[in-house]
């Protein structure tokens, strides 16, 4: 069975309706992190206007190294989720695009990371971050694995906003 299809039939078990959203997407997290060999922990962070925070996370350097860009108010999770755009990080020692992060970041553990946008049709609400220890995790098959994972993160926070609207 391809690491796909597996992710798909793993996802289609969570149920969505009738249940807080923090464990939908603790649910979620835990299947995000098992599809990807190399992550040792993944998180969602969900970004409403100015707040930003950790909706759920399997594994704490997830929650940690999350904490750390929510204290710098900048790093790959929460430019995915500002910008809608992907971010890899194959080695934290030698990161160069967020290197105050990265640099706490690499003493915290974290050899890479992947941030993936989560859409909603008219706007990107967070992000999808897995985490490793190790350098070089993460392939471009684990940032398919991720969109996908993404996509029902997404679908997950859109159906709890729609039931809450609807009681």
């Amino acid at each position: 069975m391809s690491g796909l299809t597996k992710l798909h039939e793993d996802l289609a078990r969570v149920v969505l309706v009738e249940r807080e959203l923090c464990e939908v997407l603790h649910e979620i997290t835990t299947v995000a992190r098992g599809a990807m060999p190399g992550a040792d922990a993944a998180s969602v962070t969900l970004i409403q206007g100015e707040k930003v925070f950790t909706a759920a996370y399997d594994g704490r350097i997830a929650l940690d190294a999350d904490e750390l860009q929510y204290a710098r108010g900048y790093g790959p999770c929460l430019d995915a989720g500002r910008t809608g755009q992907s971010f890899l990080i194959d080695n934290m020692r030698t990161e160069q695009r967020w290197p105050d992060y990265t640099r706490h970041a690499a003493r915290h553990g974290i050899g890479s990371a992947l941030s993936v946008p989560l859409h909603l049709p008219s706007t990107t609400i967070g992000a999808l971050n897995s985490y490793a220890s190790r350098p070089r995790a993460f392939a471009e098959d684990d940032v398919r694995l991720a969109e996908e994972v993404a996509t029902w993160v997404a679908r997950a926070v859109e159906t709890s906003e729609a039931s809450s609207l609807s009681r």
